[in-house]
């Protein structure tokens, strides 16, 4: 038996260069597995309960014609909770929050000229703080039907509620943490019936969450895979207008993926 529980809700408040926002999310969920045992002729219960609560609020403003800024916080609040007869983990001892400031802007120019940047500050009830950024710059030629395309970002990506206190869990796991670098370009042909886009990526990957089965034990759980892991590969998405409503698309997508001891 599963039992959900959803409540969303949002307001905000516009003035004159820009706008005030609020989305707000809260979900609980419980299950209760009643399972047959043949090893010994009895009846099993296993029980699961999780919570999760969404908060965000944030301000973009029109600085100018050409330049937009958006500051806001995001507050999450998780837990979860397990019962049966192999484990029993209590709410109070396995949760977490995440409260992010952020800020970005957008740029437009009037020379074809766009750049999208911002930061974000993790800041994690157990792990502590870190920073992550993202830089998108473009290029519109006007004369040619060309687009010049690249971005930079990191993440920082913390161990889920199960991955550190499920019977699985490792409450030794450190965070990911990775980057990706991207460069391509978007073209147009034949009166815009043909859209090209072309994308190189590089992405680099340490800690990257795994999971180990001790051949001797048996014993399983989620572990950091000390390499560094890095992918590199090329994309290619072409689209072309048959007729009116008709649209063809296709994709190509080569990845070469690299391991190397950090």
């Amino acid at each position: 038996e599963s039992e959900q529980f959803r409540l969303r809700w949002s307001s905000n408040f516009k003035f004159k260069k820009g706008e005030l926002q609020w989305n707000n999310g809260f979900t609980s969920l419980d299950r209760n597995i009643n399972q047959f045992s043949s090893w010994d002729n009895t009846v099993l219960n296993y029980k699961y309960a999780s919570q999760n609560l969404n908060s965000d609020v944030f301000v973009k403003y029109q600085v100018a014609n050409y330049l937009d800024v958006i500051s806001g916080v995001q507050y999450q609040y998780l837990s979860m909770a397990q019962e049966d007869p192999y484990t029993s983990i209590a709410k109070e001892s396995s949760r977490f929050i995440i409260a992010d400031p952020y800020f970005s802007f957008v740029y437009t120019s009037q020379f074809g000229l766009n750049i999208n940047a911002g930061t974000r500050l993790n800041t994690h009830s157990v792990y502590g703080n870190q920073w992550v950024y993202n830089f998108n710059p473009s290029f519109s030629f006007k004369n040619v039907p060309l687009k010049l395309m690249s971005s930079y970002s990191t993440a920082y990506i913390t161990p889920s509620l199960y991955q550190l206190y499920s019977p699985f869990g490792n409450l030794e796991l450190t965070p990911e943490e990775n980057e990706t670098a991207e460069f391509g370009f978007e073209t147009h042909l034949l009166n815009r019936k043909i859209e090209l886009i072309t994308v190189v990526f590089y992405r680099n990957e340490s800690n990257r969450f795994g999971f180990f089965t001790n051949p001797d034990t048996f014993a399983s759980n989620y572990i950091n895979e000390r390499p560094t892991f890095n992918a590199k590969g090329i994309e290619f998405s072409l689209k072309y207008s048959l007729f009116k409503n008709v649209t063809l698309q296709t994709n190509y997508t080569f990845t070469e993926v690299d391991a190397t001891q950090a």
